[in-house]
């Protein structure tokens, strides 16, 4: 649905022109109007936009309306060479560039033996997904693993060696001691997961905003 639609709706219903705003999967904090709407997506800072009219907010699965604007307005220039054409966000590139694999094969084969001739079906499938070299140039930037199962793992390990040596006094005071580092540990690799995932957050909004442009290899931030 275009703006204008959204206005023509408005009008239809006498509704007041307030709208939830999702862009690229992100819902902002507070309500805008089409107008800002339209400012928003003309800057080409992001590939997908969802409108949501306050009204529906609480209603049970709401359905979100996606915005689509002609290709001419939101038309970007790339400001090292100029380029059009050839001028595109990165986010977009990458799935263009990007596509799933899904193949199935069947395969026959005939073998003759004492007892006669047989035949032999056989099928197979493989599935997976295939990028360019340029795709997999501009992928967004990768999670951090999560290492804390690894303190969970060798919290079983602790507890198990504990118990086979529960009736040791110098063993018992010895795992105490362990136990208090290993908590120590795990509450600081918590608290590093925590800011991982704030640097990870902060490094895919930086990449939904950069534009990459096929003519001259150079990036841009907007």
């Amino acid at each position: 649905m275009s703006p204008l639609q959204l206005r023509q709706s408005l009008l239809q219903n006498g509704q007041e022109d307030q709208w939830w705003l999702c862009l690229d999967s992100v819902t902002e904090d507070a309500p805008v109007t089409v107008s800002e709407v339209e400012e928003i997506i003309k800057s080409g800072e992001y590939a997908k936009a969802q409108v949501l009219h306050v009204t529906q907010a609480g209603v049970g699965n709401p359905v979100w309306i996606d915005i689509v604007f002609p290709l001419e307005s939101i038309t970007q220039n790339c400001p090292h060479c100029g380029s059009v054409e050839h001028y595109q966000k990165v986010s977009v590139l990458h799935s263009a560039e990007t596509s799933a694999i899904n193949i199935n094969t069947e395969g026959y084969g005939v073998g003759v033996s004492g007892s006669g001739i047989g035949l032999g079906v056989g099928m197979g499938s493989s599935h997976g997904i295939h990028q360019s070299l340029l795709g997999q140039r501009l992928a967004p930037p990768a999670a951090s693993r999560n290492s804390s199962g690894k303190y969970f793992t060798a919290g079983i390990v602790f507890l198990s060696l504990a118990a086979l040596f529960y009736f040791s006094t110098i063993a018992c005071c010895g795992f105490a001691l362990l136990g208090i580092a290993y908590l120590v540990a795990f509450r600081f690799e918590i608290k590093a997961e925590r800011k991982r995932l704030i640097a990870h957050k902060q490094a895919l909004q930086a990449w939904n905003r950069m534009w990459f442009c096929k003519r001259c290899g150079n990036f841009t931030q907007r």
